[in-house]
């Protein structure tokens, strides 16, 4: 499988999403996922109860023709944070950046801007990452 590199994980980071391939990893599987709170009526004592579940992030399967890897496909915008567990358990990874090449925004034709709002922009269009930009109140986000 040409996809697959020395290292411990291969990340293939697509326009998509995000496919983490390599050995089983509870860490891993933890980090993608969160507790899930809701609340649900019972009507035994005419209330509500809080109900909490563990839920994933992520589709999991083996790698076919290559026994012990398995694939995890996730949400592109994880990547920074699936690389940090992984480092923290002295695993290796490499990324192979699938993405469409995005145009170049023309920064040059920005204006209007107040405070900071300039740089802020021209960081996060640099990053060549989706995502949102953070903020407070009243820093003109919109």
């Amino acid at each position: 499988m040409a996809i697959l590199s020395d290292s411990d994980y291969t990340f293939l980071w697509s326009n998509n999403d995000l496919k983490i391939i390599g050995s089983p990893n509870k860490k891993l599987e933890t980090a993608l996922s969160y507790t899930k709170k809701s609340l649900e009526y019972d009507a035994a004592t005419r209330s509500r109860k809080t109900k909490f579940s563990r839920e994933r992030v992520y589709n999991y399967s083996p790698v076919k023709d290559r026994p012990g890897l398995v694939q995890y496909q996730t949400f592109q915008g994880l990547l920074d944070l699936c690389r940090n567990v992984l480092k923290k358990q002295g695993f290796t990874s490499v990324v192979k950046d699938c993405r469409i090449p995005f145009v170049q925004p023309r920064l040059e034709l920005m204006h209007g801007f107040r405070f900071n709002q300039r740089e802020l922009l021209t960081e996060a269009l640099k990053a060549d990452r989706s995502g949102t930009i953070g903020a407070p109140t009243r820093y003109g986000k919109t």
